[in-house]
């Protein structure tokens, strides 16, 4: 998915080099420049990785003056200037003009979730010289993507564990096109997530983009096991993978870096590929998180014959074990059957739902439950509800109850 677009610089006949009068006085050469993408770093989506649509071209002198200003929305490009010494400045696939007097240096691009063509762009100082024939031809320029490209293969090696999703947190919302390698933000205000990727099965494959976020380098990590939330810089960006394994709900996180252990930077224009295999549920790694909900009622225990006897004391209860986890879980009840009007949860009108919060998250918790039309009929006699628990980081899981009341 290479595409090679040569830079050309044709100058025109000079017939004596100045070197030592004012830029205005210099005769002027002929320039022809032709822009190309750069081949992304390794360290495969629908996206067009190598194309460009347009083009805001800059040259500047030593000064910071504009030279030369040209929107185009071909990769060829025709200007004049006096030979010297210049700073040149691409951002390729903006969709629009910059103009002539934009401030390069806070030109912010904005993260999205997903791209017909990729950020693009060049900054190099560049030498234009005199010559003796007609044209002078530079080395080609390369623009490099602003995104840096997250692949990841996930397996989960025991047969009994399925993925749930994946996702890409912490990612920076915006970033300076011409920052260079300065630290990224650490201010949790300044990012985004990306979008969740729902899966299923035990192996699953797909990619992300982001803009760079260099979150510098932890040198007191030194096993990979040590990469984890605890360790990591608050900004850092990281895939949080979702698996079950029976009633084990499993997060996993795996930071992202140029290495397993200590850096946690990722740089525009690279590609991470991630081969990631799920082992085990052991929440000794603490990369590993577990929780196991137990979600029942206790309708039953008045059961007389298939039938529930009228009791305003019946309980829902929701009993938590979390290994490693803190994650905060909250809960939605919806009657899905039955005379919402007359069913009260936790002593509170229903209206048919209610959203509750799981007060303890390491043990028991129960909440009253109480369904008591005046007259029970054919109508009404039947209550469903259904119960959906849904994590800080929006993975859901649903328990349904049918009780017939007599």
């Amino acid at each position: 998915m290479k595409q090679t677009i040569f830079i050309l610089l044709a100058l025109a006949l000079c017939w004596g080099c100045i070197t030592d009068r004012e830029p205005t006085a210099r005769s002027k050469v002929a320039v022809e420049l032709t822009v190309r993408s750069a081949p992304m770093t390794t360290t495969t989506r629908a996206t067009d990785e190598t194309t460009i649509r347009d083009l805001n071209f800059y040259l500047m002198d030593k000064a910071g003056r504009v030279v030369v200003f040209r929107y185009l929305t071909t990769t060829t490009l025709r200007f004049e200037c006096p030979p010297g010494v210049y700073l040149m400045r691409i951002a390729a696939n903006v969709g629009r003009s910059l103009g002539e007097s934009a401030d390069l240096s806070r030109y912010m691009v904005t993260y999205q979730q997903d791209y017909d063509t990729l950020p693009m762009f060049y900054e190099q100082e560049t030498t234009i010289s005199c010559s003796s024939g007609s044209v002078v031809q530079l080395p080609p320029i390369n623009v490099k993507r602003f995104v840096s490209k997250i692949s990841y293969n996930l397996t989960a090696k025991p047969a009994d564990m399925e993925l749930k999703s994946v996702q890409l947190l912490t990612v920076p919302s915006t970033a300076a096109l011409f920052a260079g390698n300065g630290p990224a933000s650490g201010n949790l205000d300044d990012y985004t997530h990306g979008p969740e990727m729902l899966l299923t099965g035990r192996q699953a494959a797909g990619s992300y983009y982001m803009l760079p976020n260099l979150q510098g380098v932890r040198t007191s990590i030194t096993d990979q096991k040590q990469k984890n939330a605890d360790n990591a810089p608050p900004c850092a960006s990281w895939l949080l993978i979702r698996a079950t394994r029976g009633s084990k709900v499993l997060a996993y996180s795996v930071y992202l870096g140029e290495n397993n252990t200590s850096d946690f930077n990722v740089r525009a224009n690279c590609h991470y590929r991630l081969n990631i295999t799920l082992l085990n549920d052991n929440t000794a790694d603490t990369r590993i998180a577990a929780y196991t909900a137990a979600v029942y009622d206790d309708f039953d225990d008045g059961n007389i014959g298939g039938y529930c006897v009228y009791d305003p004391d019946y309980s829902l209860h929701v009993d938590m074990v979390n290994e490693n986890s803190s994650l905060a879980i909250s809960g939605r009840l919806e009657v899905t059957q039955g005379d919402s009007d007359y069913f009260e949860f936790d002593r509170t009108d229903c209206n048919n739902s209610f959203d509750f919060e799981i007060y303890n998250p390491k043990g028991g918790n129960y909440f009253y439950l109480d369904y008591g039309p005046s007259v029970f009929t054919k109508d009404n006699s039947t209550l469903a509800y259904r119960v959906t628990l849904t994590d800080e980081y929006g993975f859901a899981q649903s328990y349904d109850f049918k009780h017939t009341m007599a």
